[in-house]
């Protein structure tokens, strides 16, 4: 179970768990729910797992994947110590390696899957902060929302949950949409999205849109090009 933690990072798990488990609480006093998800989140801290493979970690703790999801969310809120600016570095910089897939061009919506399963409700907060809405399949781990929605929370995140730290997030944002533009659209397909006659479809016109949000519209048109620039000659920009 510990091989995927070096062995200078095994005296950091077990300094971490007594702390939390008797130097904070005395022991015995904390909830074994709470105890199995400190575990899987100092399990998780020191193995140094970006990506949070629920099957695995079911596997090796020998409980259902339904358990391993609830103890993870369980462990990051109540253990993880980061605040949401730290998280939202997090979860963008996740954006910038995770699959982002087009679910509909007819309805311009997007699916991608977390990393981490207990990112989704930092996400759901912003999506209803902008009284909109984004679907999470537990099972799948994969949410679907629209892409105007999604370009709207990551431009709401960063000029009000990023502030000082937003420098931090620029490389991340501009992979996220270089991604988009790249191998989900597809160059060609994106400059008939972008200047072209499918200008004025749902994806299109979302297109646009995220050029034109106040806090990441610089990162985007550094990736996207301006209107009427070709996508040909932004792709080329930016080489």
């Amino acid at each position: 179970m510990l091989e995927n933690i070096s062995e200078n990072s095994k005296a950091l798990f077990l300094r971490d768990l007594m702390q939390s488990y008797v130097g904070q609480q005395g022991l015995g006093s904390m909830p074994k729910a709470d105890l199995d998800a400190l575990i899987i989140h100092l399990y998780l801290k020191y193995s140094g797992t970006q990506k949070v493979d629920v099957f695995a970690l079911s596997e090796t703790f020998k409980i259902k994947e339904s358990r391993v999801k609830s103890l993870v969310e369980t462990g990051w809120i109540k253990f993880s110590g980061k605040d949401e600016v730290e998280v939202w570095l997090d979860i963008i910089s996740s954006l910038s390696r995770v699959s982002i897939e087009l679910e509909s061009l007819e309805k311009g919506q997007v699916r991608f899957k977390l990393e981490n399963p207990a990112h989704f409700r930092y996400f759901q907060k912003q999506v209803r902060l902008l009284e909109s809405t984004a679907s999470y399949s537990p099972s799948s781990e994969q949410v679907v929302t629209q892409f105007d929605v999604f370009n709207k929370v990551i431009n709401r995140v960063y000029q009000s949950v990023l502030n000082d730290s937003q420098a931090q997030a620029n490389d991340a944002i501009k992979a996220i949409y270089r991604r988009i533009r790249n191998d989900i659209i597809g160059p060609e397909r994106f400059e008939s999205y972008r200047t072209g006659e499918q200008k004025k479809s749902p994806l299109g016109k979302s297109l646009s849109k995220a050029a034109e949000l106040a806090g990441i519209a610089s990162l985007v048109i550094s990736v996207f090009g301006s209107n009427p620039v070709s996508a040909a000659v932004a792709l080329k920009d930016i080489k």
